[in-house]
């Protein structure tokens, strides 16, 4: 990968930045399009991405509720459950959006509602259409 290529990362769900983000090791992150060499180096963190580079995070109330200055890169945030589980933080977004590079959803309302979303269809909770084994087993309790 070229030197000046920007990176994208996502910062795993299971992973809660707290109150000292910019302390997450670049490690822990995941890297879509793969890991740029001069993010290489051990002991990386957040505060050595570069603002051409991109974060994507999952929706969270820590990430709607503190000033996010962990990072120079451009942040954008996932919103991948329907308006029955984040109806609050689209709610939020509604209003705070400007403070995200893109949103990320595929709810329409909330798409409508601000300039910087981008319809986004690939989360959702229901099965894995292509990668359900119908085969018949036998019961996993007996009586």
């Amino acid at each position: 990968m070229a030197p000046d290529t920007p990176a994208i990362a996502i910062l795993p769900y299971h992973i809660k930045p707290g109150f000292i983000p910019r302390q997450v090791a670049l490690d822990e992150l995941f890297w879509p399009l793969g890991r740029p060499d001069r993010l290489k180096r051990p002991g990386q963190t957040l505060r050595d991405l570069a603002p051409a580079d991109h974060l994507i995070a999952f929706v969270s109330t820590g990430l709607m509720a503190q000033p996010w200055r962990a990072t120079c890169a451009q942040l954008s945030v996932m919103v991948l459950e329907p308006e029955a589980i984040h109806a609050k933080h689209m709610r939020r977004l509604r209003r705070s959006y400007r403070r995200f590079h893109k949103v990320l959803s595929c709810n329409e309302g909330l798409l409508n509602a601000i300039p910087n979303g981008i319809f986004f269809p690939l989360g959702g909770s229901g099965p894995r259409i292509g990668r359900i084994d119908h085969m018949k087993r036998p019961r996993c309790a007996r009586s």
